[in-house]
């Protein structure tokens, strides 16, 4: 992952995390609940959010008002 899609430091984090609970189906939940077990701030998920999502690996659909699904 590092190498090939160029990740680093918190984006690199919350990738490996995602890819492995979205393994054979999405995630659903909320950035806090995401960030609490990532151990990190909510903003600093957004942004690794933005990231991810700017290099195409990662889609994200809002089904609620804040539960997000999301597949890595």
């Amino acid at each position: 992952m590092k190498n090939v899609y160029k990740l680093r430091g918190n984006s690199l984090e919350v990738y490996a995390a995602l890819y492995s609970l979205t393994k054979k189906t999405s995630w659903t939940g909320t950035f806090a609940t995401l960030a609490g077990y990532l151990d990190i701030e909510i903003t600093t998920l957004k942004r690794a959010f933005k990231v991810l999502e700017n290099k195409g690996l990662l889609s994200m659909e809002n089904i609620a008002y804040s539960t997000y699904a999301i597949q890595a």
